[in-house]
């Protein structure tokens, strides 16, 4: 099999991670952060607190928004929410790079970055995809050839879904050969259904999801060991691997990248028949390290133009103060915008006041230029 026939290996689900730290993301960390920095004075968090002015960070939002977008929301919302702070009597909320990820964590976790499912297309999707024949909606004394529904850790620990997903493919096609039926594909909408149809689940008892990442370091390694490197690249320019960067100004969702690795499956065990090697096996915790690697590689970030990305640093008066104090030279995401416009942005402001500047508007587009452009100095 030719390596232009291996599509797109795709681990799954990623929020920040930054070697810098030493640590990933969580977001449960990422919860208390948010009411910790004052952001419930305004906000709810899944139903509770805030006083209604603001909308409930925990709830998912229609369509799709990107941490790129989400960044630009905040940044342009800034100067509101320390009017808003100052009228409550509030501390001016700060926030540093770890908190940032923490929160991203967060919203990753209630799918906050997700397109929102329908459940009762969610039900016709499991049926039509055939779960049922393995998998039992509600656990039995009979038991099934795969686990129920109630114990899929899609209800609490997105990562360890993953690394289940993948585990469990080479069994399942197994279990296709036998019954004579072919791999059943999904595209974006059917999963967005179908885990809308399970969350509606009366007989399932609520729990919270929590995403946990590790060091991107781990992550860097097991890129290599798992023979994952031998297909794909995060590289530009490398003609004879897959690479793994998307075009500009795309940005990966959690349920589109689920989406291509679930259909990749069959590729992979193709490939591993005619190389003789095995598919790699995940262990507990190594998806999220993955993640972590891949993410910090820019994987889920949307790419801009580095030349239009000079322009915006000119455009948007960051020149003014940035040419005689440059930015510093590291890897720039989305987060690092959040939590700078926190920390930094205050007295950015005064000196803007003083200087008759207006406070800058970022669009997405713009921020994911202005991050390609910081990058590529």
């Amino acid at each position: 099999m030719s390596r232009r026939w291996m599509g797109s290996l795709l681990f799954v689900v990623a929020v920040v991670a930054d070697p810098l730290f030493g640590q990933g993301a969580d977001s449960y960390r990422g919860a208390e952060a948010l009411r910790a920095r004052g952001c419930t004075g305004c906000h709810s968090l899944l139903g509770q607190e805030g006083d209604g002015s603001a909308p409930d960070l925990g709830r998912p939002r229609g369509g799709v928004f990107s941490p790129a977008e989400f960044a630009s929301a905040l940044w342009n919302h800034s100067e509101a929410m320390w009017d808003a702070a100052a009228r409550k009597d509030m501390a001016r909320p700060t926030l540093d790079r770890q908190e940032a990820r923490d929160i991203f964590a967060f919203l990753y976790s209630v799918r906050y970055f997700e397109p929102s499912g329908k459940p009762e297309r969610g039900r016709a999707v499991f049926s039509e995809k055939g779960c049922y024949r393995c998998h039992a909606l509600v656990k039995t004394d009979a038991g099934g050839i795969g686990p129920a529904v109630a114990d899929w850790p899609l209800l609490d620990d997105p990562v360890r879904f993953l690394e289940a997903m993948w585990n469990h493919g080479s069994a399942m096609l197994q279990e296709n050969e036998l019954d004579g039926r072919p791999w059943p594909e999904l595209n974006v909408r059917e999963l967005s259904d179908l885990i809308a149809y399970i969350y509606a689940m009366p007989d399932l008892p609520p729990r919270r999801g929590r995403l946990q990442l590790g060091p991107p370091q781990a992550g860097m390694r097991l890129f290599d060991d798992l023979h994952c490197a031998e297909c794909h690249t995060l590289l530009p320019g490398d003609k004879d691997l897959v690479p793994l960067l998307a075009s500009p100004r795309r940005q990966m969702t959690l349920t589109e990248l689920a989406v291509e690795m679930w259909n990749h499956r069959p590729i992979m065990d193709e490939w591993a028949e005619e190389t003789g090697k095995e598919i790699p096996t995940l262990e507990r915790g190594q998806m999220g390290q993955l993640l972590s690697y891949l993410f910090e590689e820019g994987f889920l970030e949307e790419r801009g133009d580095p030349a239009l990305g000079r322009k915006v640093f000119e455009g948007k008066s960051c020149a003014r103060c940035h040419e005689a104090q440059p930015l510093p030279k590291r890897e720039w995401r989305a987060t690092d915008v959040v939590a700078g416009a926190w920390a930094h942005a205050p007295k950015m402001r005064e000196r803007m006041r003083r200087e008759g500047v207006a406070w800058p508007s970022l669009s997405a587009a713009e921020l994911a230029n202005l991050i390609a452009w910081l990058n590529g100095r």
